[in-house]
């Protein structure tokens, strides 16, 4: 059995999930994103080949992701997670 993470400790359930852009980035939680489903967890998966940490994985099922995608710091959303010599390509060159 793999171990649980408190993420609802870390983000507590009075912080609103992100629902739009203009969603304040110094609110508890940030930018969180509506959890992502168990099949699209699996699919990027397949995707990328392996399987995730759990700790990551369990993450993605909170949130699917925080911050906005363009935000140099942000987790990806499932639909945009990839490898970084598909994402960053000069990045991942260096």
């Amino acid at each position: 059995m793999s171990a649980r993470y408190a993420w609802s400790d870390l983000f507590p359930a009075a912080a609103p999930l992100a629902e739009g852009p203009d969603h304040p980035q110094d609110a508890p939680g940030g930018c969180l994103r509506p959890p992502a489903g168990e099949s699209e967890v699996r699919r990027l998966e397949e995707r990328l080949g392996l399987e995730l940490p759990p700790s990551y994985r369990q993450f993605l099922l909170f949130a699917d992701g925080w911050g906005t995608e363009d935000d140099e710091y942000c987790i990806r959303s499932v639909a945009t997670v990839g490898w970084l010599r598909d994402l960053e390509p000069c990045l991942a060159e260096a």
